[in-house]
């Protein structure tokens, strides 16, 4: 992979939200609660200093549940010329790391269908139905346990 994994601004990652994941949709669509808590990690890559993927991840239990130590991976975004690269894994592993540092037990992310591959291969697994975001289409929610 070329280019290195880096801790960015939310507001440097909205755009590659914007672009890959709700493209023709309004900026708040990418603008997530939690955004700016101190300890949210908005890491990206970085190719001759133009930000072309990028990940999220912030302290959030799953929907319905109370868990302590749970941290929500959202945002995943690689521009589509960069996909295949390496950069998703890169940024994966970086906020495992950054969970694992801040003693989370345990990191969830709702899926796009397409995607499955992907998170399996990183050691999340489906939990529950898919289920329709709108806006976004079908997902599954995915969790993986970190020791």
């Amino acid at each position: 992979m070329a280019g290195s994994v880096v801790r960015v601004s939310a507001a440097d990652a909205r755009p590659v939200r914007q672009d890959v994941l709700r493209p023709g949709q309004p900026v708040g669509a990418v603008i997530y609660h939690g955004d700016d808590d101190p300890d949210t990690l908005h890491a990206a890559v970085r190719r001759r200093r133009v930000v072309v993927a990028v990940a999220t991840v912030l302290a959030e239990p799953r929907p319905d549940t109370t868990e302590v130590g749970a941290w929500h991976l959202r945002g995943m975004a690689v521009r589509p010329v960069y996909q295949r690269h390496g950069y998703g894994s890169a940024l994966v592993d970086a906020c495992l790391a950054h969970v694992s540092a801040h003693q989370g037990s345990l990191v969830w992310c709702n899926a796009r269908v397409g995607a499955l591959d992907f998170y399996v291969r990183h050691g999340f697994r489906a939990v529950g139905e898919c289920f329709y975001l709108p806006g976004a289409g079908d997902h599954y929610r995915m969790v993986r346990e970190l020791s």
